[in-house]
């Protein structure tokens, strides 16, 4: 495996732990583990500010790359594989700050006319209380770190998030979105498409630091926090129906303890909850309308960024 991406990686998981310990008090706990197909750290963690944390970096080859990987790339289909990954999940205890999910991962499949390299990946945020201004600013960011590697990437990469992290059966996204791609490349460049994934993991870092610190120190009720639970029980379903890094980890032998960090420590299940929390469930989605409509504006470009925030 090469070794310039997976010095990264380690790297970010020692960044991680550093702003969990500075921003949450929150001592980040490793786990190495080791397998048949390779070897990774698992990162895990829990504090008065942060419920839940994972950080996960892994390093695994095997000789049958599994079909969730292979969807859009049909010759690579049971050929030997090599994945280098990071993910990252944190379940705050707030419900003013988002649970925040991110991955980057490289593979590198020797199919029959020869190696094939490339990258997926990407982050998003499942706000339960947030304001309409803050997921704009979110989403100015993103748009606004994208521009300079290729304009067209935050309408492509936030339109493919927007269509994967949805929820069929209910009919609803799982929260206001990010970037989310696969199959990718950046300049055809092995090497620069690296330094794009560390680029795009110091991002996510910058974004959810500021909302963590939105979030300290505002009450909580009981009742936002019964709110947060049960939307929490959303994150499961996708997680375990539909999340295709969870479904390759498993088929392809990963650890079970290390994939499934990513579900929330509590997570509520209502019977006819869209009733109980009738109130909050519209505000959530007055927020998800929102967030829609600035998500447009901002795929038209930067010039409309002044007149959105």
């Amino acid at each position: 495996m090469p070794e310039h991406f997976k010095e990264s990686l380690k790297e970010l998981q020692q960044a991680a732990a550093h702003w969990l310990r500075e921003d949450c008090q929150a001592s980040l706990n490793l786990d190495s583990w080791e397998s048949e197909l390779g070897y990774g750290i698992t990162g895990f963690c829990s504090s008065s500010l942060m419920e839940k944390a994972g950080v996960n970096i892994s390093f695994v080859a095997g000789d049958r790359l599994p079909a969730s990987a292979s969807l859009h790339r049909p010759e690579c289909a049971q050929a030997p594989f090599q994945v280098q990954g990071l993910s990252m999940i944190f379940h705050p205890r707030s419900p003013h700050a988002p649970t925040a999910h991110l991955n980057v991962r490289r593979f590198e499949v020797m199919a029959k006319q020869g190696p094939i390299v490339w990258f997926g990946g990407g982050f998003d945020f499942s706000p339960y209380i947030m304001a309409p201004q803050v997921a704009a600013d979110i989403h100015q960011q993103i748009a606004s770190f994208l521009h300079p590697y290729e304009p067209s990437l935050y309408r492509k990469w936030s339109e493919q998030c927007d269509a994967y992290f949805h929820l069929p059966h209910r009919k609803e996204p799982r929260g206001i979105g990010g970037i989310f791609f696969d199959d990718y490349l950046y300049q055809g460049s092995d090497r620069l498409s690296c330094g794009f994934m560390v680029a795009q993991v110091e991002q996510f870092y910058q974004i959810y630091r500021q909302l963590l610190q939105q979030s300290h120190g505002l009450h909580i009720t009981e009742r936002q926090r019964a709110f947060q639970c049960w939307r929490r029980g959303r994150y499961v379903e996708f997680n375990l129906l539909y999340d295709r890094g969870t479904r390759f980890g498993l088929e392809s032998g990963g650890r079970t303890e290390s994939i499934l960090i990513s579900l929330p420590p509590a997570a509520h299940w209502h019977y006819q909850g869209q009733g109980v929390f009738e109130a909050e469930q519209q505000e959530w989605n007055k927020l998800m309308s929102s967030v829609s409509q600035v998500k447009e504006r901002l795929k038209d470009g930067l010039k409309v960024f002044d007149e959105i925030v």
